[in-house]
């Protein structure tokens, strides 16, 4: 049996699940512009990333005199606050990445998510746990291109065909 040269994680939704700490931070900045929260919001920006939800919030709600790079600021700060609190490890991951790391198997964690945020992931995670992280604010093309992991992969010298990625998403 081959084993792979290296194993590559997303984190948001994957080791981490992020989304329902989304909800509150979107949740909470909805009623700061005196707004009120709707399912129909959130299927209208879920899955999307922050520069595209945060113009659709405004839009929504009818602010029109709101910086959107503000708003994306407060939101990005809010998840940091709120991953430091509240974040917890998804079912099987704390064990997967153990066993991984206690095997040997090269690491490395590549998100879509800003370096701020993924370093907070990191926190309770374990950033000891890889070799290489990647976030979506150090490359120039986002998932699903495959500019990240490509970059990952060569940071930690193996070839992608020799990788294994986990994702959770397409």
């Amino acid at each position: 049996m081959t084993w792979p040269a290296a194993c590559l994680f997303d984190m948001d939704g994957l080791l981490v699940d992020s989304e329902p700490l989304w909800t509150v931070a979107e949740q909470e900045l909805t009623v700061s512009l005196g707004g009120t929260w709707s399912a129909d919001l959130k299927a209208a920006i879920i899955g999307t990333s922050i520069t595209t939800a945060v113009p659709r919030i405004l839009d929504w709600m009818g602010v029109t005199d709101r910086d959107p790079e503000e708003i994306q600021d407060w939101l990005i700060g809010r998840m940091s606050e709120l991953f430091a609190e509240r974040l917890t490890l998804r079912p099987g991951a704390a064990a997967l990445l153990a066993s991984l790391r206690t095997a040997g198997m090269p690491m490395a964690l590549v998100s879509s998510s800003y370096r701020v945020l993924v370093d907070a992931g990191l926190d309770v995670i374990g950033r000891e746990l890889f070799a290489v992280t990647l976030a979506g604010d150090e490359v120039v093309h986002h998932k699903p291109h495959p500019e990240p992991y490509l970059t990952a992969c060569s940071l930690l010298g193996v070839d992608p065909a020799d990788a294994v990625v986990f994702e959770d998403s397409p």
